[in-house]
């Protein structure tokens, strides 16, 4: 999906002309009303290519972590914390490079 910066914000593309019509907004932060399951993991997957591929300049167009692989490490001990797995991962990958 691509995005726009409005200020310090990023909306998907065409959203802009509703952001003045929102009279509130609700958080959901602890995945109790929807689910985002599936989305964290796929950010994590896309922040750990990003990563590697943008600011540490590792070659390739596949992401070395998918969202599915994400979910296996959720499943063990330690790795429940999504900025600690993505560091992990990251570290993981820069050391099996080579």
């Amino acid at each position: 999906m691509n995005y726009q910066k409005i200020g310090n914000l990023w909306v998907k593309n065409g959203v802009q002309p509703l952001i003045s019509k929102i009279d509130f907004l609700i958080l959901d932060i602890d995945g109790v009303v929807v689910d985002v399951t599936g989305s964290f993991r796929e950010a994590i997957s896309q922040t750990v290519f990003e990563v590697l591929k943008r600011r540490l300049g590792v070659r390739g167009e596949r992401r070395p972590l998918l969202p599915t692989e994400v979910s296996l490490f959720k499943q063990r001990k330690g790795f429940n914390n999504d900025w600690e797995l993505s560091q992990s991962a990251i570290i993981y990958f820069l050391h099996h490079l080579n």
